[in-house]
């Protein structure tokens, strides 16, 4: 990170945070998916920062992460899924994140660039498709109703 090369201190960050999660290290996180452009990202870690530094009795980390959110909030990009047919267990996935069910129809965070979406359930035809996402940009995805897979035929019965 003190070189410049975010796209390789991220993950790095990333990792550490999650097999020691430290304030410090939630605040350095989100500073370097700022600084590599993943504004969503920085924006979750920054938010989540905010609220432990503050339930730590950490005031200055958390006013300072908390004024980190405010600045990111104007370049954030969203994307609002809508299933027009929701069937039962149905799964949706952006580049392979699961979503809940209470996420579908709410404008949802993510850094720029391409995405993919995709839906799955039981006895149909999964559904896939890629979204470039601007920072700033607002955009909704419709899903299309999942067609049913065609069931195999049965096998020919054995001769006699």
């Amino acid at each position: 990170m003190a070189e410049g090369d975010f796209a390789a201190a991220c993950p790095k960050l990333r990792e550490s945070h999650e097999i020691d999660p430290q304030l410090g290290t939630l605040l350095n996180l989100g500073k370097c998916y700022e600084q590599n452009g993943q504004f969503a990202s920085a924006w979750a870690r920054f938010t989540e920062l905010s609220r432990l530094a503050a339930r730590a009795g950490q005031t200055a980390r958390a006013d300072y992460a908390a004024e980190r959110v405010r600045e990111l909030e104007p370049q954030l990009a969203y994307v609002t899924v809508r299933l027009s047919s929701p069937v039962p267990d149905v799964t949706v996935r952006i580049d392979e994140e699961l979503l809940s069910t209470a996420a579908l129809g709410t404008p949802l965070p993510l850094d720029p660039g391409e995405h993919v979406l995709s839906v799955a359930a039981p006895d149909r035809q999964p559904w896939r498709q890629s979204i470039e996402v601007t920072p700033g940009s607002r955009q909704s995805v419709d899903v299309p109703e999942l067609e049913p897979t065609t069931p195999e035929p049965p096998p020919p019965p054995l001769p006699p």
